[in-house]
This record gives structure tokens, C-alpha cells and sequence, in this order.
């Protein structure tokens, strides 16, 4: 009986020794796959002139979605979404078509004295008889904004325009009917800008109204309670009537998958923007770091695994590739995706998110030739930074530098990229990152500029990341709460 015992165990040693020697091939295997001239052809195309700047809801963005659902079907991906590789969804704005401000029976002008905020496209006319005056500094100390339901407020304008903006949503979620807001801006105009997109038409019964200096003292009359620390409620007769105009943008994000072995209703994503500026004041934008990089490192990366595949070397869980759109007017594509998801997202392992990996920080000081900045491993889940310290250490050896995983850093980078959708609904997510550069954002983000080395030693990393999160016996825990914009 010992003899056998001794014999099971010698043989279990090898299986495991054999195993464990399989999968270290593959991660070498892998990561010799990725062919830094099959990245620049992708990036040459991606970034090319005929693009037209990939400006979401443009030809150019419908000839890169094109390109990238051609290039899913030759890989033999399954299309994300049924039968298709595009997720289309349609994004709203609007703009302020007429408006009508009278108090105290004089009509005031628009665009001078006046303006309506069209993020908020409140239509129709409202009477009003009183304001309550919240004129504090300190916009955020709402400890005593109890019993504001069915108000009107008359607010300062912050010095800061994002403490200003979570004011307004926070005093729209306790139902205030609106708010006026002292204004310095000169001219006082806004009214023919649109707001912001949307991906969902908005409704509003809610409405921000701009006031010149002059206008404001008008609503305030003789109140003189700048600084006292309680509003005051002023008895003033007052009507507002508007309508706005709706404007839509077609876009879609483009997915596809490869089936995991074992587990293929578990899932990994790999997800980069493939929407850029597209073409301003004639001059085309093409964006060749930001993000052709992230993009051509996702095509790469699901050609090698499909190769693999046709080798019958599967991960375990599906292995999801997702280029999203709208990422540069505020992160809506990925936006639209998390709330309308093609997938469980209870289900997904972990989203890598790739954005800006084809060349160094200027201002990196260590070694600017094999480094990564690395964002999101300490938040969400606390088996991630041990998951890419094992890959990296094992494999790829770059120096992941984690500075923007500080909450507090000023460029707060966790919040500006598609993973924070995924990272909102409690998905683990890393975030790569090459850095900003003098280029970002301008018509010189070109091609020529781009470090291949430096993106084919960043794609191997998030390579074999996805093939150890999609191995991994276990789902990464999820036991680390969400960190909110703040």
C-alpha cells in the first residue's frame, strides 16, 4: 500500500510538474507572438490621413469601426453583440432654442443678462414666487439643505467649476425645481453652445439660469447675506420659459470574443477608445498615440490569441476585445456599454483598459525605454496587484510605476478613462498608461513619433495579464470598495 501511495504521489508530481511547464511555454509562447511591424501596419491605418481623425459620430469614425469589425472577422472572433460585431447607440445635446426671463413684469435680455445652462434642457415655462438664497462658499457644506424639495435656488458661482457642478446635481437629486447662478463671465453668452452629450434623451424638469452681476443683485433687492451661513427665502415673482433643440450623433462601439474552454460564460476585457478629435480648423487629428496605440496593442493581442485558439491553446474564460467610442467626449461609449451590457458584468474577471501606450513621459524619471504607469491594481480587488507583479516579474520585467493610483493626484487618471465605467459597477479594472506628451490632444500626435519597442514590450505585458486572468483557477475577489470622484 505504501508502494503504491508513493507511486500516486511521484506521478501527481510529474501531471503538475508537466502542467506547470505547459503553461510557462505558453506565456513564453505568447509573449514571442506579439510582432512589433504587425502594430505599426495596424497603427499606419488606424492614424492614416483617410481616417479623418476617427471624431465619434463622423465617416471617419464609421471607416475605423469598419476596419475593426473586418479585422475581428478575419481573426474568427465570435461578434459581441448576436450576430454583429457594432453595438450602436445614439448620443443627444442640446441647445437653446428660445428663452423668456421676466421679473417683476420686465423681460430681461438672453445672451446678455441672462443664459440657460443646456446640459439641463428644461422645457416649457415656470412661475415663480420665491428664492431661497444659498449664498455660503463653501457650496458642499449641505449638511442643512433639508427641506429644499420643490425650491428655487439663487447660488454664487465657486471658484471652482466641478465643486460648482456637484452642487447642482446634488441639489437636483434632493428635487430642487432649479437654480440661478451669479455669473462673472463676459460676454455673459452661452446659450449657443451645446451641452454635453448624453446617451439617453434627456427629460428635465430641472433648470440652471446664468445671471449677469446686475440681474443677480436684482433677484437678491435689498438681502444682504453673502456671508451669512443659512439661505434666505425672498418673495419674488419671476417666470422662465424655454425650449431647446436636440441634436444627435449616430456612433458604436465593436466587439468580439473568443469562447473559453472551461468557462466560457466568465469572462476577461480588453478594452481601449478608438475615437479621436477628428478634423479641426482643417487640420486633421490623428491620433496616433491617443488612442491608435491602445487600439492597434487590442488587435495584436486578439490575433495572437486566435492563433492560438486555432492551435486549440484556449484560455478558460472568453476573452472579450471592446473598442470603444465616444471616449473623448466623455467617456460614452463605454458609458453606454456598462448600462446596456452585452455580457453579465457580475461575471467579468477584470477589465484591461489600454489607452496611450506608444510613447514615454517626457518628464519619467526612470527608465523611459521599459516602464508602464499602472492605474487601478489597489482599488476593487485585492488579488490584482499580486496578478500582474507575478506576470511581470516572470516575464516582461518592465518598471510599473503606480504614482496615478493616488486618489489625490491632481491629473486624476482613475477617473479618465473607460475603465472607471467598468470600475463604477464594481468590475476590478488596470489601467495602462504610457503617459501625457507634449502631442496629446494636438494634430501632431502622428505616427512618426510613435516608440514600437516601447508599445510591443507594453502589449506583451497586457497580453499575458489577460491569458493569467482568463487561467486563473479563481475569479479575482471583488473585496475593496469603489473610490467616487470627489
Amino acid at each position: 500500500m505504501k508502494l503504491k501511495k508513493i507511486l500516486f504521489t511521484i506521478c501527481f508530481l510529474i501531471v503538475l510538474c508537466g502542467r506547470s511547464q505547459t503553461n510557462e511555454k505558453n506565456y513564453l509562447n505568447l509573449m514571442n507572438a506579439v510582432n512589433e511591424n504587425q502594430l505599426k501596419s495596424k497603427l499606419t491605418i488606424l492614424s492614416s490621413d483617410t481616417m479623418e481623425g476617427r471624431e465619434t459620430g463622423t465617416v471617419g469614425e464609421t471607416k475605423a469601426a469598419n476596419y475593426l469589425a473586418s479585422e475581428f472577422k478575419k481573426l474568427g472572433l465570435i461578434p459581441g453583440n448576436k450576430t454583429s460585431f457594432m453595438q450602436p447607440f445614439t448620443l443627444f445635446s442640446y441647445q437653446t432654442k428660445s428663452a423668456e426671463f421676466i421679473l417683476k413684469g420686465s423681460g430681461k435680455k438672453l445672451d446678455e443678462e441672462f443664459y440657460l445652462q443646456n446640459d439641463f434642457p428644461f422645457q416649457g415655462k415656470i412661475d415663480i414666487e420665491k428664492v431661497l438664497c444659498f449664498l455660503n462658499d463653501n457650496l458642499l457644506d449641505t449638511a442643512f439643505l433639508n427641506g429644499i424639495k420643490g425650491k428655487v435656488l439663487l447660488i454664487k458661482n465657486s471658484n471652482n467649476y466641478q465643486t460648482l457642478i456637484r452642487f447642482i446635481d446634488f441639489i437636483k437629486r434632493k428635487g430642487v425645481l432649479g437654480c440661478f447662478v451669479l455669473d462673472d463671465k463676459n460676454p455673459l453668452s452661452n446659450s449657443n453652445i451645446k451641452s454635453k452629450f448624453f446617451t439617453a434623451d434627456q427629460k428635465s424638469n430641472f433648470f440652471v439660469c446664468h445671471v449677469a452681476k446686475a440681474l443677480f443683485k436684482e433677484i437678491l433687492q435689498k438681502s444682504q447675506i453673502l456671508n451669512e451661513k443659512f439661505p434666505q427665502e425672498i418673495d419674488l415673482k419671476m417666470t422662465l420659459t424655454a425650449t431647446f433643440d436636440k441634436n444627435t450623433l449616430n456612433s458604436k462601439n465593436v466587439i468580439g470574443a473568443i469562447k473559453g474552454k472551461t468557462k466560457p460564460f466568465e469572462y476577461v476585457f480588453v478594452t481601449c477608445h478608438y475615437d479621436h478629435l477628428g478634423i479641426i480648423d482643417g487640420k486633421i487629428y490623428n491620433g496616433a498615440d491617443d488612442d491608435g496605440s491602445g487600439t492597434a496593442a487590442v488587435l495584436e493581442i486578439a490575433r495572437v490569441l486566435s492563433e492560438f485558439k486555432n492551435q486549440n491553446i484556449i484560455a478558460d474564460r472568453t476573452i472579450v476585445f471592446l473598442a470603444n467610442s465616444g471616449e473623448e467626449k466623455g467617456l460614452l461609449g463605454s458609458l453606454y456599454f456598462t448600462e446596456n451590457s452585452l455580457y453579465p458584468l457580475n461575471k467579468v474577471n477584470l477589465d484591461l483598459n489600454i489607452d496611450m501606450i506608444g510613447r514615454a513621459d517626457p518628464n519619467y524619471s526612470g527608465n523611459k525605454n521599459n516602464y508602464v504607469y499602472l492605474i487601478g491594481d489597489d482599488k476593487l480587488s485585492s488579488q490584482l496587484v499580486g496578478l500582474i507583479d507575478t506576470i511581470n516579474t516572470g516575464f516582461t520585467k518592465l518598471e510599473l510605476d503606480r504614482k496615478y493610483n493616488d486618489p489625490n493626484d491632481p491629473d486624476r487618471l482613475y477617473y479618465r478613462s473607460d475603465h472607471y465605467n467598468f470600475a463604477s459597477k464594481g468590475v476590478p479594472v488596470l489601467f495602462f498608461f504610457g503617459g501625457l506628451h507634449e502631442d496629446y490632444h494636438k494634430p501632431s500626435d502622428k505616427i512618426e513619433k510613435i516608440d514600437f519597442k516601447l508599445l510591443k514590450l507594453r502589449t506583451q505585458l497586457i497580453l499575458l495579464t489577460a491569458w493569467k486572468a482568463a487561467t486563473n483557477n479563481n475569479s479575482l475577489v471583488r473585496d475593496i470598495p469603489l473610490v467616487k470622484y470627489n
